[in-house]
């Protein structure tokens, strides 16, 4: 039974969707589709060749009234209007026009609430976020600020006037009470450590030597910074009789999730005479998250 043999009567039948611009409509148990072009209940941007849908008959006239969606079935929406603050002709939206509400085109994304510019999140609830490819990459532009967690405030402790230098030949000891720590941090963070001292021997047959280790989150000897360089450049020493302002610094990557500490230890080349580390002060100030 094809459209030109109804009359008066109503039925319905199922068919199947040929082509979408204009809606072109074969019948079940039909060779070819209706010379006419049927009306639709449901959007015809929609609608893609292949659906399956149930039409009403009647009056020399079809109505579309469902699709047939299988569990699998693509949500293919093929208008390109342009998404805007006060678009409407956009080709998806979740939500009312007058509140909160998302909508793309085929290549924006915008929230808006009420006409208005509103917040977009990704992974509120965690997870990473991946922008572009990684085996062509291209450039990721922000055309506003990049916001990321503020960096902890540096940290500063400050030694006696007067400290002697005590334990065994060449080896490094705490201060005591020259120790600073950074908390748990939400992820890495690259610090750099800076340290000075007065330092000064009675005899020039001995020199005193200055350092920071860490402990907890990140082990690290005095003379080892953070990316595996052991070296005696980053514990400075004297052997002067006369007291020197002596300085250090060395970069550390602290890692997330433990508490990490930071260490003032001093150094003797040999327990004759006596080596001293007056005024110490141990830094750390945070460069940015890794």
């Amino acid at each position: 039974m094809t459209i030109r043999d109804i009359k008066d009567i109503t039925s319905f039948k199922w068919g199947t969707i040929v082509d979408t611009d204009p809606i072109q409509l074969r019948l079940d148990g039909d060779e070819s589709p209706l010379s006419l072009t049927p009306d639709s209940l449901v959007d015809p941007l929609g609608l893609a060749s292949g659906d399956r849908v149930r039409v009403e008959l009647s009056l020399r006239k079809a109505v579309i009234h469902g699709v047939a969606r299988g569990s699998d079935r693509l949500l293919r929406l093929r208008t390109t209007g342009d998404a805007s603050l006060t678009s409407t002709g956009h080709g998806f939206q979740i939500g009312p026009d007058n509140g909160v509400n998302l909508i793309a085109d085929n290549n924006e994304i915008q929230a808006r609430n009420n006409g208005a510019g509103s917040q977009l999140n990704f992974n509120l609830e965690g997870g990473n976020i991946v922008l572009g490819s990684t085996i062509s990459p291209g450039t990721v532009s922000a055309r506003g600020y990049l916001l990321q967690p503020e960096l902890p405030d540096p940290v500063f402790v400050m030694g006696a006037s007067t400290y002697t230098i005590t334990g065994a030949a060449n080896t490094f000891t705490n201060m005591t009470g020259i120790v600073t720590t950074f908390g748990v941090l939400p992820r890495a963070l690259l610090v750099q450590l800076i340290y000075s001292a007065q330092i000064a021997t009675t005899t020039t047959a001995s020199y005193a030597r200055i350092g920071v280790s860490c402990t907890g989150g990140l082990t690290l000897d005095a003379a080892t910074d953070g990316f595996g360089n052991n070296h005696p450049g980053l514990t400075p020493f004297s052997i002067s009789t006369e007291q020197l302002n002596t300085t250090g610094t060395k970069f550390v990557i602290v890692p997330a999730g433990t508490a990490t500490n930071f260490q003032f230890q001093t150094m003797r080349s040999a327990v004759s005479g006596t080596q001293i580390a007056n005024y110490a002060v141990l830094q750390a100030m945070p460069i940015r998250w890794i």
